[in-house]
């Protein structure tokens, strides 16, 4: 499970957030609690993560505690099931394609397979999103699909998503936390990193990515797979 490369416009962060305090509040539901506040990823393989890769692997604020108190905006969120309600308010996550087969993810979800998350504003508008396939290796949670919307990158919404999908192996009885990242993206693994996450192997993943004009073309790439005990 890695994901293709970032669209252009991905590229820019939102200047007034800022993780050096609190400006980030986060909240979750029992089950989701996050030990810390606070990365993206455009659908794609089924390994495939790129949370920095579009600005959002930065836990410190690039401006000062001054700066940011002057143009800063406070986020209260929560970390909940994504559900078909929220898809017309996905479009930032990824291609039409992509969002369309969300639906399945829910359907899966429901089913047990995977754990598919909406981090969301106090109006329940979704901001980042992610899933966790229990599927692909026995004993492990899998992390895949990790976005965060664009203006809201570098404010370490990517750090609570990834913890609350480590809270969620937990409740699953589970102690290891998997996921993959293109080899071409140093940036994103040096983020994984610093969350605690360890290489173990390289996988070569593939998956269709569709272009403006709605053709499908094949996209190959090699991954390293990386992991954390959650105990």
């Amino acid at each position: 499970m890695c994901a293709p490369p970032p669209r252009p416009h991905h590229q820019a962060a939102a200047p007034g957030c800022w993780t050096g305090g609190n400006n980030i509040s986060a909240t979750a539901s029992p089950s989701d609690r996050a030990a810390a506040v606070g990365a993206a990823s455009q659908p794609r393989g089924r390994h495939r993560n790129r949370l920095a890769e579009m600005g959002c692997g930065h836990y410190r604020s690039r401006t000062s505690h001054r700066e940011a108190a002057m143009a800063g905006i406070e986020l209260h969120l929560s970390v909940r099931d994504l559900t078909d309600a929220d898809l017309p308010s996905c479009s930032w996550a990824g291609s039409p394609k992509h969002v369309r087969e969300l639906v399945h993810q829910i359907r899966r979800a429901e089913a047990g397979e995977v754990d598919y998350l909406a981090v969301c504003t106090p109006v329940g508008i979704p901001v980042a999103v992610g899933g966790i396939d229990y599927t692909v290796r026995p004993g492990a949670g899998t992390l895949w699909q990790l976005g965060v919307h664009p203006a809201l990158q570098s404010c370490g919404i990517g750090t609570l998503l990834v913890r609350s999908a480590e809270q969620r192996i937990r409740t699953r009885g589970l102690t290891r936390a998997e996921l993959g990242v293109e080899e071409s993206n140093p940036r994103a693994r040096a983020l994984y990193e610093r969350l605690g996450y360890r290489a173990f192997g390289r996988e070569l993943d593939s998956w269709d990515v569709e272009a403006e004009d709605g053709s499908l073309r094949r996209y190959e790439t090699m991954c390293t797979l990386m992991s954390k005990n959650l105990t």
